[in-house]
């Protein structure tokens, strides 16, 4: 290898060292990571029990609804077929 292709070479490897060296501070380190994760979970845990919640109430609205077509129901059987 001549010394030219050398020099070439250390430039360009000089160049690629300085792409990575500017990119390097941007990239997430594990203590990052982690906080992210606990982050995510801790927002995760709470979407779950606001949905956990409103299936609740959701689930007791249509109970009464059910309730409501039942004692209807129960009246028109008391009437007998006069009352319908």
């Amino acid at each position: 290898m001549t010394p030219t292709e050398m020099e070439a070479l250390i430039m360009n490897l000089d160049k690629r060292t300085s792409r990575i060296e500017q990119i390097l501070p941007t990239l997430a380190t594990k203590d990052d990571l982690r906080l992210g994760l606990a982050e995510t979970e801790s927002r995760m845990h709470e979407k779950f029990e606001e949905a956990r919640r409103y299936a609740l109430v959701l689930t007791e609205s249509v109970r009464d609804d059910i309730r409501m077509v039942a004692e209807h129901l129960a009246g028109l059987i008391e009437q007998g077929p006069q009352g319908r």
